[in-house]
């Protein structure tokens, strides 16, 4: 459970039918939307730097509060943040808010921890990332953790449902969903000059000894 002092962001109004998002990127401000479950959608910009930084702290799973230029604050979890596709700016902020006595689903990341217990040439396979897990916000974890120590011989793997979750965390995926496996190394496939090299000595092979015309 987080028990600490929620971050905050400040955010000022913005009207949707006449922002543009382009020249709000050009003064430091990232357009964000806040999806108030059931009222009308809150437009904000924020700033581009205090964003990154507390996004990058939060995550998806974080509780902030939006302190709102006219006055109050709206408790928020980070949706999803929209990037440029070369660069990976951001471009746009999603946001829910949230109610502190009624839980969310929310997915967070799930880090290995430790090394596989195997002397077998096993290759550790990460198939996810990430679960979607369900709680009250304050009991939001900002990460799940696998043992990949309990990985010892090939094809073992790490199952949603072998996850530690914390008190009062529910989990929402499928609990036989494969987070990690031990996998057998990857064949090395020859290269085409290869194959038709070997092709030529094979050729050569079956041609010796027999008499010329």
């Amino acid at each position: 459970m987080r028990t600490h002092a929620r971050p905050s962001l400040a955010a000022a109004p913005r009207d949707p039918t006449r922002a543009r998002p382009r020249h709000l990127r050009a003064e430091g401000r990232l357009p964000a939307v806040i999806y108030m479950n059931g009222a009308d959608s809150v437009h904000i910009t924020v700033p581009t730097a205090d964003l990154t930084r507390l996004y990058g702290t939060v995550g998806t799973s974080g509780v902030v509060d939006i302190r709102l230029e006219e006055g109050g604050t709206i408790p928020v979890i980070f949706r999803r943040v929209a990037r440029e596709a070369v660069s990976h700016r951001p471009q746009h902020v999603e946001m829910m808010r949230v109610r502190m006595d009624v839980k969310v689903q929310v997915e967070v990341p799930v880090r290995l921890v430790g090394e596989p217990a195997t002397d077998t040439d096993a290759v550790l396979f990460t198939q996810r990332d990430r679960v979607r897990i369900e709680a009250l916000p304050n009991d939001l974890p900002s990460h799940l953790e696998a043992d990949a120590s309990r990985l010892r011989i090939m094809n073992d793997s790490i199952l949603a449902g072998d996850l530690a979750l914390p008190d009062g965390v529910e989990l929402i995926d499928s609990p036989d969903e494969v987070i990690a496996s031990l996998t057998p190394p990857a064949r090395m496939e020859p290269a085409p000059a290869e194959l038709a090299e070997e092709a030529e000595a094979a050729t050569e092979e079956s041609t010796q000894g027999k008499p010329t015309a």
